[in-house]
């Protein structure tokens, strides 16, 4: 984490070891690594530019299916957290996906309940789409825009 720190010329914040550790870092190398082709629809990290640290970060689930659907996920770190940068990052990562020619719908989950993730892909225009009950993470809404 020093090297990409160093890299970066950032701060990294204490709360990546707290809430959620190297895996996502480890995670996405060893995907680009693997599939260096689809590195653009791995993970993004969402740099606080005042503060020179590392706000959050956030991705996409993979490249675009056969229909032409990605899916996005994000995070923003405590500190950062109710300054409309979870907005920022998300309508951001929704306008790259449209970018590519491939993409037709852009896609993400919340848990199944009012939230701030809920307000967040509402403001970016996201329209919820149904519940359903992943196999792992429980009951979830699914949330869904497309490409206009």
């Amino acid at each position: 984490m020093n090297a990409l720190s160093q890299f970066l010329n950032i701060e990294l914040s204490a709360v990546i070891d707290l809430e959620y550790g190297a895996e996502p870092f480890r995670y996405t190398y060893d995907r680009i690594k693997d599939k260096p082709d689809e590195a653009q629809w791995c993970m993004y990290l969402f740099i606080h530019q005042a503060d020179r640290a590392l706000a959050g970060l956030g991705g996409y689930k993979g490249p675009p299916d056969e229909q032409g659907m990605v899916e996005i996920g994000y995070q923003i770190y405590e500190p950062y957290r109710n300054q409309g940068l979870a907005t920022e990052a998300a309508d951001g990562m929704i306008n790259r996906a449209f970018e590519h020619p491939n993409v037709t719908v852009v896609q993400a989950h919340t848990l199944a309940e009012e939230n701030a993730s809920v307000r967040v892909l509402k403001k970016c225009g996201m329209g919820f789409t149904g519940p359903f009950d992943d196999p792992e993470d429980g009951p979830i809404w699914q949330w869904q825009i497309p490409r206009s």
